[in-house]
Order: structure tokens, then sequence, then C-alpha cells
């Protein structure tokens, strides 16, 4: 599969009464407040009809789709737009193909696995929204994950596409670099070399190119955003000197790291 090309990122959070024509494919997490919800197919017949009493849920919806609402005060629901050719509707079933395998067009969520994906989808938008490379890149990964979620069967078994989002979520968690690469695939119980060909096949990266995207894209908010020294920074992002933070970021940026502090904390300034 590969990666989301996302087009907006939004968390609605007012009450609202409207009706829309879907735009494009959307990826949306339900929470809270929805008196009303009527969903019409392309063609103009009934595809779901919700109230107050719908439960949190992941939903997907696709270009020529008619939605009409109504949230209250108490809403919180996510829309992300994106494009995906590998996403289709599958008009047979009222369903959906990924990459030819059939997924629902919602998941319910127990309030547990409700608060994960709200973390989740915040992050999220909020990596999309600071429109940096590797806020971006972020973004669509995250994107990705969540869409495995679809892929998951009846029962609770998950389907071997969702062995590289495991994998993608134990990297994300070594947030301080602690580990290595093999040392975090020792804990899903799969081979590095097996890991990394089911990481590319479902993100288009390496897991080691995806963790060094990371580590620029921490690095880079500690310069913008903090009053750290570059040595703090290197301890932070798990680097033994400074040497190895100025080869790193070499590879990604024409200016030095010390540029990239006074370009970023004059501008605060």
């Amino acid at each position: 599969m590969n990666l989301p090309e996302i087009t907006a990122a939004n968390v609605y959070c007012c009450a609202e009464r409207f009706g829309q024509t879907v735009p494009t494919r959307w990826l949306g997490l339900y929470i809270s407040g929805l008196k009303r919800m009527i969903v019409y197919r392309a063609d103009g017949r009934l595809l779901f009809e919700d109230d107050a009493t719908t439960e949190p849920h992941l939903f997907l919806r696709f270009p020529g789709m008619r939605c009409r609402f109504e949230f209250g005060r108490e809403r919180e629901n996510f829309v992300i737009g994106f494009q995906l050719d590998e996403l289709t509707f599958d008009d047979a079933t009222c369903g959906a193909l990924l990459d030819g395998v059939p997924i629902p067009l919602r998941i319910p969520l127990s309030p547990p696995e409700t608060e994960s994906m709200r973390r989740r989808f915040r992050t999220l938008t909020a990596a999309f929204r600071s429109g940096l490379p590797g806020g971006i890149l972020a973004s669509r990964l995250e994107a990705a994950g969540i869409l495995g979620r679809f892929l998951r069967r009846d029962g609770g078994e998950i389907s071997p596409q969702t062995a590289a989002e495991k994998f993608r979520r134990l990297i994300d968690e070594d947030c301080h670099w602690q580990k290595s690469l093999a040392e975090l695939a020792s804990v899903t119980g799969m081979s590095s070399d097996h890991l990394r060909t089911l990481f590319l096949a479902e993100y288009r990266i390496t897991p080691g190119e995806y963790r060094r995207r990371k580590r620029v894209d921490r690095i880079m908010e500690l310069i913008a955003q903090s009053d750290l020294t570059l040595k703090e920074i290197a301890d932070e992002v798990g680097m033994k000197n400074v040497t190895h933070l100025y080869a790193l970021m070499a590879g990604y940026f024409k200016e030095t790291p010390a540029k990239l502090v006074r370009i970023h904390r004059a501008v605060r300034e």
C-alpha cells in the first residue's frame, strides 16, 4: 500500500447542522455529540442513518457520497481528507477494498481504543498542520497506520499487514532512540529482515529511513521550540556527541545545525 496523500486534517467541536457532498476520501473518528447523521451513496441510495445512541467509531467516506448531519455542543469528531488509489468503494458489499482486501466502512471502538485513536488523530492533525516535511511524512505514516486498523479480522486476529504497524509503533515509542532496530524487532518475535520487508511493502520506506526522518524532525522541533544547546539536543535524541548530529543533519539540510539554531531562534525573538 502506498502512503495516503493527505489534503486536509480537521477536528470539529462546534454544534452544527449541515449537508454536503464528500469531495475526496475521508478517514474519520467520531467520538461524541451526534444528534443525527444520514449518509447516502453517490447514486442516492441510503447507506447509514445514525442518532445520539451511536457509539464512537472509525469511518470511511468516498467521493460523491452525500451527508446530512446535526451535532450538538458536545461534539468531537475528526476528519482526514486524503487520496489513495488502492482504497475503493465496493458497491456490491457496501464496504470498501484496500489493496483488494475487503474492509468495512466503519469500526466500533471500545473506550480504551477510542482514547488511543483520539491521541493518534490529534498527533496526525498537528503533524500535518505543521507544514514541515517531517511533519507531513509523519501524518501520512500515521494515517496509513490507522487505515491498517480496518484490516483487523473478526475475533481480534491481526492480518499480516499490521505487523509493520506494530513495529512502527515500537519505533515511535522509543522516543529517545535508546534501542536498536534489532532490539525493537525482537519484541515482535520476528526477524529484522522480515519486518523490514513488511514495513517497506506497507509504508514504501525502510524502518531505518523512517527512524532517521523522525530523529531529524525531533531535532528540528527542539531547535525551533526550545533553548537547548546542540549538545543537549544530541543527548535528547540519543546521540553520543554533536558530531553525529551534524553528520545526520547534513543529509537533509544545506545549513549546519548551528546556523539553523540562529535562524529559528532569531525568528522567535
